[in-house]
């Protein structure tokens, strides 16, 4: 008895998968024989709640997951089957892909399993056994990318090592000489995906390559390769990997993507990783998520949007169509984590939208019934009426908080927020959080801390609610409070800059100056304009070593770059050998301060202070060392040349009595 109720709990939840992830599309079937089939599902999808979140209203037989749920939860109570665990996680995968928000509840439920996963006996053969190694490796990998959509970054990132440890594979970037476009002439250095295996350590691999992959549509362009043409191919060595070796390299993917800033360079690695693992035989799961992200990844480049849009309407087709025959297209489903149908079809009508097809994106919306989007699809194109129109004919069929949350968007009437909240029975976090959104806007701070905080206490993992709570008590002066948000936010989406240089304003304003949240906010944010508040804080509190990387990165992004307040600093520190704020003479940062003048003069040629400062830097011809001393003397005869060739400078007291100290 127990082992059909665990394959009838491992077959529901693996039904539910094919209707609603994988394709293809078959009957559904109800265990039930009664005439009550709308109430009952309505009372499941209540069942389905996690924290007061819905799951998307449109899932199809969510009593699959609900009976898998159920099934495998029974089993835990009387047997001790070893992947009962591992198979109620992959429930919680699944559970939590077609939820509107990431829950508390379900992030509790997802560790308890894991943990109990992880400790399951037959694991612990995995070092001499291939089949075994092969079955852990996938749940390291379900583990940490399930922990990646809950923002656990760095405990996500032990198991993806563990898993690339147990595949027996390393990978890494590298250069070669090729061309991108058909009419270039010379080879320059294109960046490269490259593998290679362990010896020794083979994985068995059970999962047999099917013949129909979803197919990888070519470019078709006049001017650009379909892929990088190397000058000499061989400088290139390919292996062939085994599924679970490759789902390993996809899943590093997916985690440089989620846990790395957003940058060219990471579109041009991850259209590496995705060629590498596209030109090699694969299964249905790893071919097809490679190729959504694919599209992904160049739907912003002008010449490979159109093939993005059709291999995300081909990726669409595949899985909506109708048969009986799943074949492999679950074989590593749960180590690849796609997104469910539906969302598949809205990644589409985001290309849509950036192709300007407004309206097939407004089809889309509107037949999934996604009508925030259709909304926002609305106002888009000035159609205001047409939106509150749909908003209103669904408040006619169901009075629903999201509904009058959307209304509330449009008009800016709060009222409508309040009715949500109510209607809820103060617990749609959504409602709260929007009200909390019009106060802030208002200036009303105090009542929408108070909103926002309603909100978090019911959802602790809103990324955007934490930073504009941040922002909302650093307008009440109340920074320690504040930093408390942009620390929670933070350690949700550690490459947020703005959190981060948030919360070093709200150390800063409550006297506590570290220098640690500036610096991962330029990391974060590189070529932006945080250097500037960086470099100020960093003098301020006498970081001498990240001032002069300051200085030379804002060089960088402004030619001609001038600070002539920071540079005394520098030289004074260096003068009269300050220590740092870490206990560093100053004079042992001479050579680099040096270096610094010269690239700024370089530059900036006719400033009187620059060269003072230079000459002073050099000892103002009072040094023992006789080079030196000629040095300070051509900086310093620069200086005077230069000022006084400064119009009217002779009627300026002030600046008279500065030329006099030089001579």
């Amino acid at each position: 008895r127990q082992i059909v109720l665990y394959c009838y709990g491992v077959s529901c939840l693996q039904l539910f998968v094919q209707i609603n992830w994988t394709g293809p599309i078959v009957d559904i079937l109800y265990p039930w024989e009664c005439e009550k089939t709308d109430e009952i599902l309505s009372r499941i999808y209540e069942q389905l709640k996690s924290d007061e979140q819905k799951i998307y209203h449109l899932t199809k037989a969510p009593h699959y997951l609900y009976l898998a749920k159920e099934c495998l939860n029974q089993l835990l109570e009387v047997t001790e089957f070893k992947t009962v665990h591992w198979w109620l996680l992959r429930c919680h995968i699944a559970h939590q892909q077609i939820l509107d928000e990431i829950t508390d509840s379900l992030l509790s439920d997802v560790d308890d399993s894991l943990q109990r996963s992880l400790q399951a006996e037959f694991l612990d053969l995995a070092e001499n056994n291939k089949l075994f190694r092969s079955l852990l490796l996938q749940l390291h990998l379900e583990a940490g990318l399930l922990l990646l959509t809950f923002h656990q970054y760095k405990v996500a990132n032990d198991h993806f090592e563990k898993a690339k440890k147990l595949s027996g594979i390393s990978f890494n970037f590298t250069g070669a000489l090729g061309v991108r476009t058909k009419f270039q002439q010379t080879p320059v250095s294109q960046l490269q995906f490259v593998a290679s295996k362990v010896e020794g350590c083979d994985l068995q691999s059970k999962i047999t390559h099917l013949n129909s992959l979803p197919v990888n549509l070519v470019l078709n362009d006049d001017t650009v390769l379909e892929k990088v043409k190397l000058s000499n191919p061989d400088d290139i060595t390919t292996v062939e990997l085994v599924p679970e070796q490759a789902v390993v390299v996809l899943a590093a993917c997916s985690a440089m993507q989620k846990t790395s800033p957003a940058h060219r360079l990471r579109q041009e690695e991850t259209g590496a990783i995705l060629e590498f693992l596209l030109d090699s035989s694969s299964c249905w799961s790893i071919q097809s998520e490679a190729l959504r992200l694919r599209c992904l990844n160049e739907c912003d480049s002008s010449r490979r949007v159109e093939r993005s849009m059709t291999q995300m309407e081909n990726l669409v087709k595949e899985a909506r169509k109708s048969g009986d025959e799943v074949g492999g297209r679950l074989d590593l489903f749960y180590s690849v984590h796609p997104p469910p149908l539906w969302k598949l079809e809205k990644d589409l009508a985001q290309i849509f939208i950036s192709l300007g097809a407004v309206s097939s994106a407004l089809q889309i919306y509107e037949r999934l019934e996604l009508w925030e989007e259709t909304v926002l699809c609305l106002m888009r194109t000035g159609r205001s009426g047409d939106a509150k129109n749909v908003i209103q004919d669904r408040l006619e069929k169901k009075d629903d908080s999201a509904m009058w949350c959307l209304l509330g968007d449009i008009t800016q009437d709060p009222k409508h927020y309040l009715h949500a909240w109510e209607l809820s029975g103060h617990k749609d976090s959504r409602a709260i959080r929007s009200l909390g959104a019009y106060y802030a806007s208002k200036k009303q701070f105090e009542k929408a801390v108070e909103c926002f905080e309603k909100s978090l206490s019911i959802l602790t993992l809103q990324i955007g609610t934490w930073f504009t709570l941040g922002c909302t008590l650093l307008a009440l002066e109340k920074y320690d409070r504040a930093a408390e948000a942009f620390r929670r936010c933070v350690g949700l989406e550690w490459d947020n800059f703005e959190a981060w240089s948030n919360l070093a304003a709200s150390y800063i304003k409550s006297e506590s100056k570290l220098i640690k949240h500036w610096s991962e906010a330029v990391k974060c944010n590189f070529e932006g304009e945080l250097w500037d508040n960086y470099i100020g804080v960093c003098t301020d509190v006498g970081q001498f070593t990240q001032v002069l990387r300051a200085y030379h990165r804002l060089l960088d992004l402004k030619s001609g770059y001038l600070d002539v307040p920071i540079l005394k600093v520098l030289v004074r520190a260096v003068v009269e050998d300050i220590e740092d704020a870490n206990g560093q003479k100053g004079m042992l940062i001479k050579p680099k301060v040096l270096s610094l003048f010269g690239r700024i003069v370089s530059k900036s040629a006719t400033e009187f202070d620059v060269w003072h400062l230079y000459g002073k830097l050099c000892g103002s011809g009072l040094s023992s060392n006789v080079e030196e001393n000629e040095k300070a003397v051509q900086h310093l005869h620069k200086a005077l040349s230069v000022g006084t060739q400064k119009p009217a400078w002779e009627k300026d007291d002030v600046f008279v009595k500065q030329l006099l100290s030089v001579a």
